[in-house]
């Protein structure tokens, strides 16, 4: 009895998500995002963008060698580095823009401990407003990268939490 239970359980589990996995890292994501090939980003290990073409997040997720533990990470350098980011991307648009730091908080999620950022930026001429929630988890030297950005204001934070609970460095 218990195995037919347990049978009739996996199906259960397992759907309603994807699992990348490659020779760095794996992780489960939401089965309503697909692997994007082609990717505009430079430095980019996965882009995850949403199946529904009316929907415009993307989801990128990154590993770099930039800190051993998160106690390593100076948060207002990383501000000052994501929002440097950030406005290199908006200076090719040769328009004006602004990007504001909506928070930045250290907490722990699914037992790791992460550097939550949230990012406003705005381009006035083309009626842009844009989002970017940025998550930093560090873990055996290796700094992980979960980026959501979005313009519908919603919180995302759920679908990084998705990610972040099975995250694996391989």
């Amino acid at each position: 009895m218990r195995k037919l239970i347990l049978l009739l359980l996996i199906p259960l589990l397992s759907f309603g998500q994807n699992q990348y996995m490659s020779s760095k890292m794996s992780f489960l994501y939401p089965n309503d995002y697909k692997l994007k090939g082609g990717r505009i980003i430079q430095d980019v290990l996965v882009k995850l963008v949403p199946k529904d073409i009316k929907k415009n997040e993307n989801i990128i997720v990154n590993i770099n060698y930039n800190y051993n533990s998160i106690d390593d990470v100076n948060i207002t350098e990383a501000i000052k580095a994501a929002q440097e980011e950030l406005e290199s991307g908006l200076k090719l648009l040769n328009t004006k823009y602004k990007v504001d730091l909506i928070s930045s908080t250290k907490r722990k999620i699914h037992k790791k401990e992460i550097i939550e950022f949230i990012f406003k930026s705005e381009v006035p001429e083309y009626d842009i407003t844009a989002y970017q929630l940025k998550y930093l988890y560090v873990e055996n030297g290796k700094s992980c990268f979960i980026i959501i950005s979005y313009d519908d204001g919603k919180d995302y934070s759920s679908v990084a939490n998705y990610i972040l609970k099975d995250f694996k460095f391989l």
